[in-house]
């Protein structure tokens, strides 16, 4: 792995020899490079290299970070109850253990969560006077600030 980085480095010298080698790998690689960075920093420090994992763990990273936030909320209960997955299928949406389909899943929240967004604004628009009506960027500023309506469970956008 040392020859790697030494040819990647001498390759970019000769290309650019003020840059500095930016280098993406996948997860076990990673480890393995930054297990070299901080044995040999002199040669392949972290001022000489700049290291990044690849984009897939980046991406599994942040779906199972999701999972934190997702947890608990109700969110496989909606999945199942739309049909959209099965229990099983739903809870392996927060581990992330299938990338593509858990980004599908993700999209397909967001935009219903944007859609129910754009009607919620859409009856504000039609409830009201044309003269009392604001802006939708305005709306959405006033409405992330106030509290949700009394029959919902009181707690803050």
């Amino acid at each position: 792995m040392r020859h790697c980085l030494i040819v990647i480095r001498d390759v970019v010298s000769k290309l650019n020899p003020s840059q500095i080698p930016v280098i993406a790998v996948d997860q076990p690689l990673y480890a393995l490079i930054k297990q070299i960075q901080w044995h040999f920093p002199s040669c392949f420090g972290e001022d000489k290299f700049v290291i990044l994992l690849g984009g897939l763990h980046t991406e599994i990273a942040a779906l199972r970070m999701l999972r934190h936030w997702l947890n608990g909320s109700g969110w496989i209960q909606c999945l199942v109850q739309a049909g959209i997955a099965k229990p099983g299928v739903a809870e392996s949406f927060l581990t992330a253990s299938h990338v593509k389909r858990t980004r599908y899943v993700h999209t397909v929240t967001a935009v219903a969560l944007f859609i129910n967004l754009c009607r919620m604004y859409t009856d504000y628009c039609d409830s009201n006077e044309d003269d009392t009506v604001v802006s939708y960027g305005q709306w959405r500023a006033d409405f992330a600030k106030s509290p949700l309506c009394s029959s919902c469970t009181g707690v803050q956008c």
